[in-house]
């Protein structure tokens, strides 16, 4: 049996790091970071990476994500590895905290384990 709980809202900000001149490996830093975070946030909640349903990131600069892909892909497979759940990434003019570039939210089902 199932025992439905649900972890939503658990979104993370990335910041760019002006000092920081290497921006794929910026990018790779805040994404691995901030899915480390939800991962964390769902381990208190009894959850684990593939109880995960949905991701829907929201980005600033579209131009920056697409060509950040590759190091991005190798910050999800770090953190996540090979869990695909359904994704949406999603332009906004801007973010509520200066100077975030992407927000994760996160939309889990965590079953009742024994």
């Amino acid at each position: 049996m199932w025992r439905d709980r649900y972890a939503n809202s658990s979104e993370e900000k990335c910041h760019a790091n002006s000092a920081t001149t290497d921006v794929d490996k910026a990018a790779r830093l805040l994404v691995g970071q901030a899915l480390a975070n939800i991962v964390t946030v769902m381990a208190e909640a009894g959850g684990r990476p593939e109880d995960i349903a949905r991701l829907t990131w929201y980005v600033v600069d579209k131009a920056e994500y697409l060509a950040s892909s590759r190091p991005l892909g190798r910050a999800y497979r770090e953190v996540l590895g090979g869990h695909y759940p359904a994704m949406t990434a999603v332009q906004v003019a801007a973010l509520v905290e200066d100077g975030a570039k992407v927000e994760i939210e996160a939309t889990a089902v965590i079953p009742a384990r024994s």
